[in-house]
């Protein structure tokens, strides 16, 4: 009987961004593939679950939540992996939660171990079974990007999770510990190539580059599949004296998201304002009340997080998605393609997704690009019928279930038969 073990790095349901999204998608596809699976989740000491919806979900997996190790436990972890292995590593690594999940992956015997992201590969590394590690993105790159953007927020969504003295250092040595992880992340991620039997990515794009770099052969992707895409709804020929709707998404606790926000916001809202173009803007996406505050505006309304995606995004004419930092692929932007919303994004925007040219959204770099679409689209909303089926035509041959568990199998039939 085929067993395969997963390390989590946190949660995933409710799933509220995109490497919770990733995490049950995954998980999905074990459960597809192999006979037993077992998941050892950490959370939050203070995190709160939900495990019968878990058991309700996934009914023939066995979940394990542990509480990340405590300060004591991270210092004693240090003196075994060392001062120069990457910060977020030494910063979730316990000497004592390291005997403790390895008993359990003893216990279970898996023929795979799957380890999601390089902040949990050192509990992986004196495990015997083949090791596929669930890299998302290389972090190494993204937080390049975060330093030259100006987007210094090293812990993003773990932020809660952390104890306070873990929180204040952060926030105070931010950009030096950005540049430092930065450095450290990619010797590792060169490191892990040849230590892991395969990697996954979730970007194609990324995979290739980090293929040229190291030549390794066991370097994979697989995509976000999109919801399902029945129809491509009609956009309106004409809106009359109603407003432009427009609709941003995202989990506004991560950095990379806020940072999309707050360009939002303060740069492209007043842009709008300025031109007299009527709007309305709804943020979907979990948000701090903080935040919330900071950015209020009366053409911008925040929802919170949402059930019902397909439902939040049902009015939008466009959703407006700018990236500004980040890797990998965004899949807020796979949602909107498949859900039929045009989507206004950055030139980042698209990176990762295997577009081949098409035109499947509306992108610019400059506010004054920005102000130019909007008045076309505002002048003609036909226009953006051809971009939303195209959009949509491409989520349907590029992440459908189908195609990504095809991509996902690639990287496992090199491990297990």
């Amino acid at each position: 009987m085929a067993k395969v073990l997963f390390l989590m790095t946190r949660p995933f349901l409710p799933v509220v961004g995109g490497r919770e999204r990733m995490l049950r998608q995954h998980l999905e596809y074990l459960v597809h593939r192999f006979e037993a699976v077992k998941v050892i989740c950490f959370k939050g000491r203070r995190e709160t679950i939900d495990p019968v919806r878990y058991s309700r979900e996934f009914p023939t997996v066995e979940f394990e939540f542990t509480d990340y190790p405590g300060v004591f436990d991270v210092l004693r972890g240090i003196s075994t992996l060392g001062v120069s292995a990457p910060l977020q590593c030494l910063a979730f690594f316990g000497h004592e939660k390291s005997k403790w999940v390895t008993d359990r992956v003893n216990a279970f015997d898996p023929d795979v171990v799957v380890v999601d992201m390089l902040r949990l590969w050192s509990y992986a590394r004196q495990v015997d079974a083949p090791k596929v590690l669930d890299i998302d993105d290389l972090l190494s790159l993204r937080y390049q990007r975060q330093l030259s953007s100006g987007a210094t927020d090293v812990l993003g969504t773990f932020r809660e999770r952390l104890p306070a003295v873990a929180r204040w250092a952060a926030n105070l040595f931010a950009a030096r510990l950005l540049a430092v992880e930065s450095k450290r992340l990619a010797r590792l991620e060169h490191d892990v190539t040849r230590s892991a039997a395969s990697v996954l990515f979730v970007s194609g794009l990324e995979a290739q580059r980090h293929r040229r770099a190291t030549g390794g052969s066991n370097l994979f992707s697989a995509p976000p599949m999109s919801a399902d895409v029945s129809e491509v709804r009609h956009i309106s020929a004409s809106r009359g004296s109603n407003s432009l709707r427009l609709a941003f998404l995202g989990n506004l606790k991560a950095p990379q998201n806020l940072q999309a926000l707050r360009y939002v916001v303060q740069t492209l809202v007043p842009v709008l304002d300025d031109a007299g173009i009527a709007y309305a803007l709804d943020v979907i996406g979990s948000i701090d009340t903080k935040v919330a505050d900071e950015l209020a505006h009366p053409s911008v309304r925040f929802h919170g997080f949402v059930d019902d995606l397909s439902g939040a995004l049902r009015e939008a004419d466009l959703h407006l998605a700018p990236i500004l930092s980040g890797s990998g692929v965004k899949t807020k932007i796979v949602d909107a393609f498949a859900f039929g919303v045009p989507t206004l994004t950055t030139s980042l925007g698209l990176e990762g997704l295997e577009i081949e040219g098409r035109d499947v959204a509306l992108v610019f770099d400059t506010p004054e690009h920005f102000l130019r679409l909007v008045r076309e689209v505002s002048a003609d909303p036909t226009m953006l019928q051809g971009v939303a089926s195209n959009a949509s035509a491409y989520v349907s041959e590029q992440h459908s279930r189908e195609v990504v568990f095809a991509r996902y199998s690639e990287a496992y039939d090199r491990v297990v038969r």
